[in-house]
């Protein structure tokens, strides 16, 4: 399930939100939000990704 958004904003930028992605158990891929980062203007100047929640391959990444 995944929410609906809209007001990821600041007065500088915006994230827009450009695909989601179901689990994929067998992958070990997370549910996910994929944004551009974009200037007010629309102009995108970057992109990012937000994973939902967390499992082995994920820890595997951030623990040091």
């Amino acid at each position: 399930m995944f929410f609906d958004i809209k007001d990821l904003r600041t007065t500088e930028i915006f994230l827009k939100l450009t695909k989601t992605c179901q689990a994929q158990p067998e992958k070990k891929c997370l549910p996910g939000y994929h944004f551009d980062i974009c200037l007010i203007d629309g102009k995108i100047i970057g992109d990012c990704d937000l994973r939902i929640g967390h499992n082995e391959k994920i820890l595997d990444l951030i623990i040091v």
